[in-house]
């Protein structure tokens, strides 16, 4: 992403500067005064819209996510490099070339006409803005319907082609067998071996449990009904020190919101020991959605503050940048809502070739959100 991202910016700013400065040759101005004018116009520009990602990308960096950080800071820094490129590089080359910028060249362009496509569609637009503003406007928020009914998860083997092996094991476990064995969240109990009998209760009520099919402890094997005593396997769960774990083996999905509830129960259930912690998948999925949650509104806030002071520092113009801002929530919500539809619902999945999960993963519409609001700002 970060290598494409790159790519793309640096040869949109590239494509930006060499066209405005091939206008001003074109309308007979000197190289040097045409390099000057491109500069302070489209090379400006560049610079400010890539300001404008930049602070989006770094929004990231809010998130307790080393994920999400490492794109922040990559992403920077390569886009503050292509920009460097564009109004640094690429003007010191056009000297160089001057007219010979020229050369190469396979067919002549046509100049704009009053009559070409663009001028036409333009003339439409403005002879009859509400028709295009409430039709189009519309449409979005027809697309954008969809993204009310997000539902976020974590990856798992699902997003795996089914024709490679390791998919074709779970799916095996996961339609023949009713435990999850390898998905079971951990529960450590610091000092939690100094009382027995505490914990068997203990073990005893969490078998008890909505979605859990066995409980292994030290002190035995637990289901709903009744336990099993403790064998040598049991043995793992002792190491020498008053401190214990046990294993709550489900029998939900782990990227489930059955498994959310499970994760909630079980942290909300009084255990032997005051500084039980629980850990595994289904415990992943929950702390990777609460730390989205938690700085979520920090990001937005930060990312709209810093973009409005962007715009208006480039523009002078209050108007400006609160039509950019709500213009892009609306684009962007349009975007969110398509991909809820394809890939939370699996419309189009037969024609795409992947399996819907019911979820979107917690990670993807923050990535999405700073990237393409970064990049709608900078087309502003």
């Amino acid at each position: 992403l970060t290598t494409a991202l790159g790519l793309g910016l640096g040869i949109d700013d590239s494509l930006f500067i060499v066209s405005r400065y091939r206008e001003e040759l074109a309308h007979g101005r000197d190289r040097q005064t045409a390099l000057s004018r491109t500069m302070q116009t489209a090379g400006r520009t560049v610079a400010f819209s890539a300001g404008t990602v930049m602070v989006s990308l770094t929004a990231l960096l809010v998130f307790p996510v080393l994920y999400l950080q490492s794109f922040a800071y990559a992403g920077v820094v390569v886009i503050a490099i292509a920009a460097l490129s564009a109004i640094v590089i690429l003007p010191a080359v056009l000297a160089v070339l001057g007219d010979r910028v020229e050369w190469g060249r396979l067919f002549q362009m046509r100049p704009p006409s009053a009559d070409g496509f663009w001028a036409r569609q333009t003339r439409r637009v403005m002879a009859h803005p509400w028709p295009y503003i409430v039709a189009v406007t519309g449409v979005l928020i027809v697309l954008a319907l969809p993204f009310l009914d997000l539902q976020t998860g974590l990856r798992d083997d699902r997003l795996v082609s089914d024709e490679v092996s390791s998919r074709a094991a779970t799916d095996q476990i996961r339609r023949n067998f009713e435990s999850r064995e390898s998905d079971a969240l951990a529960v450590y109990l610091p000092g939690g071996a100094r009382d027995l009998e505490a914990l068997d209760a203990y073990a005893a009520e969490v078998a008890t449990l909505d979605g859990v099919a066995r409980v292994d402890a030290v002190t035995g094997f637990y289901v709903t009904d009744g336990m099993l005593p403790p064998t040598e396997l049991s043995q793992r769960f002792a190491n020498g020190t008053e401190d214990t774990w046990i294993s709550v083996v489900p029998t939900v999905e782990p990227i489930s919101a059955e498994a959310e509830t499970l994760v909630t129960d079980l942290r909300a259930l009084p255990a032997p020991s005051e500084a039980a912690v629980v850990g595994g998948p289904s415990a992943e999925l929950v702390d990777s959605k609460s730390a989205v949650a938690d700085r979520l509104p920090l990001a937005v806030t930060l990312i709209v503050l810093a973009t409005f002071v962007l715009l208006f520092a480039m523009t002078g113009s209050l108007l400006v940048p609160l039509k950019a801002l709500l213009l892009n929530v609306l684009s962007l919500t349009a975007a969110f809502g398509a991909l809820v539809w394809v890939f939370q619902d699996g419309n189009l999945s037969g024609v795409l070739g992947f399996e819907a999960t019911g979820f979107i993963d917690v990670f993807t519409p923050i990535l999405l959100f700073c990237i393409a609001f970064g990049l709608s700002m900078d087309y502003e």
